[in-house]
């Protein structure tokens, strides 16, 4: 149910930014997509991320490292968040067919994001599978084991010249009798790479990473949540994680530039791929 209620919440969202794009107003749907909106606009007041995910899809609806992006925040919020969860469920319920009839007419890369946010094992996004992935084994500072892929690097477009920087990293909980929190990683570039103050200082709001490597500044840097954090993961299962860097990039950019590092406990650099 928490999945359907994710999938036909941003489906509904993503028809009603395609129709306005276009000049194509659909009375009825478009009232449905309203409410749906409000809901997630509410969410964006308290969470930068979401805030910056419904900013580019309303520009351009197809944007998918903005739709995993906002995938992200709204399942995880569907899951912890009970009154979030009951105002999005009313705002689809009121008018037209419920989740579970908008989950079987969701688009497939819908149905591949939620899917992957959900924590199922295999191969997601592009075929890859952990199998054939360096994996590197992280212990937390208060004892949580776990063993994660490599991080996966891609871009998808943005602005006419520009990009936007992403990640893939699956996350298993070693434990096999309970469920493991979520954990961390944050993008890192050269610091000579990035205007200054980019987040390599040892002070302020920034810890420090590894000297002379600008972190990521990612909404959660401010917030709760490190740059990039999957929800909670099964006893013994896995977690499909997608991260979206803050910093736009060039088109061309050089991915083999990046670094991506665990901070939780003591920091590791997490092996990536591209």
């Amino acid at each position: 149910m928490e999945r359907a209620l994710t999938t036909a919440a941003i489906d509904i969202v993503l028809g009603y930014f395609r129709r306005t794009l276009f000049r194509t107003p659909d009375p009825k749907p478009d009232r449905t997509a309203e409410r749906t909106l409000g809901v997630l606009d509410q969410l964006a007041r308290d969470d930068p991320a979401t805030h910056a995910a419904l900013a580019s899809l309303r520009a351009w609806p197809d944007d998918p490292a903005a739709l995993a992006l906002l995938s992200q925040r709204v399942a995880a919020s569907v899951q912890h968040h009970r009154r979030f969860k009951r105002d999005l469920s009313r705002s689809l319920g009121s008018t037209g067919p419920g989740p579970r009839r908008f989950l079987a007419a969701a688009g497939p890369v819908l149905l591949v994001v939620v899917a992957a946010l959900g924590g199922w094992s295999g191969a997601y996004l592009r075929g890859h599978t952990t199998l054939l992935d360096v994996e590197t084994t992280l212990t937390s500072a208060d004892g949580w084991t776990y063993r994660v892929s490599e991080a996966h690097l891609k871009t998808s477009p943005a602005a006419p010249g520009r990009r936007y920087l992403y990640l893939d990293i699956t996350v298993e909980n070693r434990r096999d009798d309970r469920e493991a929190p979520a954990i961390g990683f944050h993008f890192a570039r050269e610091a000579t790479t990035l205007a200054a103050g980019c987040g390599a200082q040892q002070t302020g709001w920034f810890r420090p990473i590894v000297p002379g490597w600008c972190v990521s500044r990612s909404a959660g840097l401010f917030g709760r949540d490190p740059s990039c954090s999957g929800g909670p993961i099964p006893a013994g299962g896995r977690s499909k994680v997608r991260c979206v860097d803050a910093y736009l990039v060039d088109d061309g950019f050089d991915l083999t530039t990046l670094r991506v590092y665990h901070s939780g406990g003591r920091v590791t650099e997490i092996p990536t791929s591209t």
